[in-house]
């Protein structure tokens, strides 16, 4: 099962402050800032057989802008700024991915009500789709079109370095709608790899 495929189906079935920061000018960072392409949303339509996305730059829910990312003492701190946030949803989700150097994979899933665009759940699961006990902070601020997750390092194996890799994804009848925050656009081999994973940021 795939990351993108794994909020999928958490979607389906199923507060802390990060204040954005330039990343440091060292050879082993430990924060980074992200800006994403504007205008990038694609969809997938399963109502056909085909898996060639289509570009949707008139949408602006869950376009994502930038992301930021801090591996702090205590947790990896991640945020995601939108253009909107996801609303009116069948099904609505943000990924924030995280590979640690311990060779593991996470990823902590931010599932939203139907319909809401502030109403939600979180959970971490492993990468094999498999929940991990955590208790995730998390926060959706819509004033700053943000949303925020806070992994614990304890959940995660306490690991000297992380990368991490966020993304939106809205589900409205047949049509999936994505936004990865590290593509421009997407491609079916795009739902294999999504989230792209950033530069490693150390302890």
């Amino acid at each position: 099962m795939n990351r993108l495929h794994a909020i999928v189906l958490a979607t389906v079935i199923g507060a802390t402050t990060l204040a954005p920061g330039a990343a440091y000018a060292t050879s082993k960072p430990h924060s980074q800032v992200h800006a994403d392409s504007a205008k990038d949303v694609v969809s997938f339509d399963f109502s056909g057989s085909s898996e060639t996305p289509t570009a949707e730059p008139t949408r602006t829910a869950g376009d994502i802008g930038a992301t930021f990312a801090t591996h702090a003492g205590h947790a990896v701190r991640m945020a995601i700024r939108l253009d909107s946030l996801i609303s009116g949803a069948d099904q609505g989700a943000y990924g924030f991915a995280v590979r640690t150097s311990k060779h593991r994979s996470y990823i902590a899933v931010l599932e939203l009500a139907k319909g809401s665009s502030t109403r939600a759940r979180a959970h971490l699961e492993n990468g094999n789709g498999r929940q991990v006990r955590c208790r995730l902070a998390w926060d959706i601020v819509p004033s700053a079109k943000t949303v925020k997750v806070n992994v614990p390092r304890s959940c995660i194996g306490r690991p000297r370095w992380v990368r991490v890799g966020m993304g939106s994804v809205a589900q409205a009848g047949p049509k999936l709608y994505v936004d990865d925050a590290r593509t421009k656009g997407a491609s079916a081999a795009t739902l294999d790899r999504f989230p792209i994973y950033g530069a490693r940021l150390f302890h």
